[in-house]
């Protein structure tokens, strides 16, 4: 989010270039926009490179960085895996509770759950859930930990 001083640097980066290149709004609106428009994209990729959030992919360093993801796309798919197995805990424990019909999708569900549970009472989908979520908030920590090394080994290249 850009802050005030921000925006004041950019108009005055605008106005500068509209004097520089005899542009008025009211002749010529298109050029005046263009000029605006190049602006704020040169002001949003700056933002982008220096939060390091664009890579330059010409950088070999960069590249390798992205090579070397799998370990995020390993987290990524993991934390994936949990959230289903808690979302379709969740809704069979919330059928169970208002004991509502069992559903084709619910059979499917109810078969995976029960692998991971022996019975499926509302007490054992709830300490599931707990399992689950707890699962969860460590694999979060972990990545948070695996991160900054990775950052760390950046910085001290």
């Amino acid at each position: 989010m850009p802050t005030k001083s921000d925006l004041k640097t950019i108009n005055k980066v605008i106005n500068g270039l509209v004097e520089q290149n005899k542009v008025v709004p009211g002749e010529n609106p298109f050029a005046y926009l263009w000029l605006a428009n190049c602006v704020l994209y040169s002001v949003v990729v700056t933002f982008l490179v220096s939060k390091g959030w664009k890579k330059d992919p010409k950088d070999k360093a960069t590249r390798r960085a992205h090579e070397n993801d799998s370990w995020r796309n390993e987290f990524l798919e993991s934390v994936g895996e949990v959230r289903k197995e808690l979302s379709i805990a969740t809704a069979e424990l919330s059928r169970i509770k208002e004991n509502r019909k069992l559903t084709k999708r619910g059979k499917k569900n109810r078969s995976l759950l029960q692998k991971e549970c022996s019975s499926l009472s509302a007490s054992s989908l709830v300490s599931y859930i707990e399992k689950q979520k707890s699962l969860l908030r460590k694999l979060k920590v972990s990545f948070g930990r695996k991160r900054r090394q990775e950052e760390a080994k950046v910085l001290n290249r």
